[in-house]
């Protein structure tokens, strides 16, 4: 993570989650089963924009997001640094970027122009998380 002050650097403890596809009920009414992590990442990274003094913009950015799971034992041994395992990383990327909105540090995700982002085992001792960034495009 980088600590240039036109940059929104946030570290989002915890397993890396993912945009769940929407469902209905049998009365036909639709819901998102992700709202409660979105909930939880967005006060995250409101709470981290606010204290940067990072101001809500509605020009393009670029998103970098970096997320570290857990090692599971059966490969603790492996020298993988790649996490090549669901969930798909669109996925999550689509989750982070929804909660940078609901989060009000974007105005909406058609502002993001490009996506960095890689899934990989987190190092022994490490825990899981994200790392996110979002900056302007002006600022590459």
């Amino acid at each position: 993570m980088t600590s240039d002050p036109e940059v929104l650097a946030v570290r989002i403890p915890g397993k890396p989650e993912h945009q769940k596809r929407h469902r209905n009920t049998k009365g036909g009414h639709y819901y998102n089963p992700s709202a409660p992590e979105l909930k939880t990442i967005a006060r995250e990274i409101y709470l981290a924009a606010r204290a940067q003094k990072w101001q809500r913009s509605t020009k393009p950015v670029i998103v970098r997001l970096d997320c570290y799971f857990a090692r599971p034992k059966s490969r603790k041994k492996l020298a993988e640094t790649y996490h090549a395992q669901k969930p798909d990383l669109d996925n999550i990327a689509k989750l982070y970027i929804d909660a940078a909105i609901v989060g009000n540090v974007i105005a909406d995700d058609k502002q993001v122009i490009r996506i960095n982002a890689g899934k990989y085992y987190a190092l022994d001792g490490d825990e899981p998380r994200v790392d996110l960034e979002i900056f302007e495009a002006t600022h590459a």
